[in-house]
């Protein structure tokens, strides 16, 4: 955004630079309504929103979210999906407000099935930070499929198979999480309960 001209905007919009200032009031203002659009969107997306994966194994819940994230990304216009993956890539500001606003159903669902998975506790500060590292490369990929790199092509990938990458990524990227987690934790629990020894 910090790179686009504001002339560029209104000649896109079929308006002009005065007319937008004056119905959003600014071009920080004009963008936060992009990303609430965008995360409408999103919330409006049937395949996100399931109610009948809920009493699924976890593991079964996960593969069925990657296969609807995974269609969506490479069947669908999802310029929404990638304003709203900027954002969580580079956190601000305003995502924080538009999450306290309105909340977020589908980050919280991802993370009940990771914390499921995992064995890390839903409330743990680090969950969030071990999900956002395994599903990075995940959604590098997908974004692949708008932003061109010349090392890979992801038109010779299928779904199918992006799909058992992904899940069986996650599912490994989750244990070794739980893992490491569980591990702290006794040595943080050892730790608290041991004597020192020290004089």
């Amino acid at each position: 955004m910090a790179g686009v001209k504001s002339a560029l905007i209104a000649e896109k919009s079929g308006t002009s630079s005065a007319s937008i200032n004056y119905h959003f009031g600014s071009r920080a203002k004009l963008y936060e309504e992009v990303i609430s659009e965008a995360k409408r969107r999103i919330d409006r997306l049937p395949e996100l929103s399931p109610t009948s994966d809920l009493e699924l194994p976890a593991s079964i819940q996960l593969r069925r979210t990657l296969e609807r994230l995974i269609d969506i990304s490479t069947t669908k216009d999802i310029w929404y999906v990638q304003i709203l993956i900027r954002e969580l890539f580079q956190p601000s500001s305003r995502l924080q407000k538009l999450f306290e606003k309105e909340g977020d159903a589908q980050i919280s669902r991802l993370l009940e099935i990771s914390s499921q998975i995992s064995g890390i506790p839903r409330t743990a500060p680090d969950l969030p930070y071990f999900v956002l590292c395994i599903v990075g490369p995940c959604i590098a990929l997908l974004m692949e499929n708008t932003y061109k790199n010349p090392t890979i092509d992801m038109k010779k990938t299928t779904a199918a198979a992006l799909l058992d990458f992904f899940h069986s990524f996650f599912l490994a990227g989750l244990l070794a999480a739980g893992q490491n987690y569980s591990s702290d934790t006794q040595k943080l629990d050892i730790a608290t309960i041991t004597p020192s020894t020290r004089t």
